[in-house]
Order: C-alpha cells, then structure tokens, then sequence
C-alpha cells in the first residue's frame, strides 16, 4: 500500500525523476520550490497540497528540469568543452606566501610586544625596570 495520496502520485513521481537524475537533494528541492525543506519527504508519505501550491511547485520542476536540460546541452557541446579546457589550461595560480609562522613561536628571541617595557601595563614598573636591565 502506497502512503502517496493519490492525488499527489503523479507530482511525487516527477519530483523524484528530477532528484534522481539531477544533483539536487530532495531538501534543496523543497526549499527552492515552497521554502519547505521537508516538503519532498512529507509528499512521499502522503501530504497532500492546495492546487496554488501543485502550480508553485510544478512551476519550480519545469524551471529546474529547463536549467539542467540546459547545462547537458553545454557540456555536451564541443565548443564549450575546448573553452572550459583552455580556461582550466590558463589559470594562473598564486604563487604562495611566507608562512606564517607565529614570531615567538619561530624565534625565541623575539619579544612579545605586550612584553615590551614601553607597553608594560601601569602595575609592571618593576617588570619594565628589569626588561630595560637585561637588554642594556
């Protein structure tokens, strides 16, 4: 026993054509066409839709079976196979930075800058006195 109603077969069955043979998730479906994530699993277990809804969501199937009927012709196009070729051919890549590399880290003789006598905090004037000693 089917838990589609059966009013609603037909629609289930043309949602599930476009997920199977496209890479959009049930989910992805649903929010694109109603907003409602859940909208594909609660009509595979048997919402059922007012006709304003059936014709926001055919509207939504017809759109989305269009655009990927599109990209299959492209792909498929010579043409457009050499550009994609020639376009992946020239890319630059950048070139990478310097590492980063956190000083103290890298170094043990840099001094962090909150260590610093001019930028020792009020209450460290001893702590600022002996950094002055020690770097005289």
């Amino acid at each position: 026993m089917s838990l589609v109603h059966p009013e609603m077969e037909a629609l289930v069955s043309e949602v599930n054509t476009l997920i199977a043979t496209s890479p959009m998730s049930a989910a992805t479906f649903g929010h694109l066409a109603l907003g409602d994530y859940r909208l594909v699993t609660e009509l595979r277990r048997g919402r059922r839709l007012k006709p304003q809804t059936v014709e926001r969501v055919r509207a939504a199937l017809e759109k989305w079976l269009r655009i990927y009927a599109e990209r299959a012709r492209h792909r498929a196009d010579p043409a457009f196979k050499a550009a994609v070729d020639e376009a992946v051919a020239r890319k630059v890549r950048p070139r990478p930075g310097p590492p980063r590399i956190h000083p103290i880290a890298s170094n043990e003789n840099v001094v962090p800058p909150w260590w610093h006598p001019d930028a020792a905090p009020e209450g460290s004037r001893r702590l600022a006195e002996a950094m002055r000693r020690a770097a005289a």
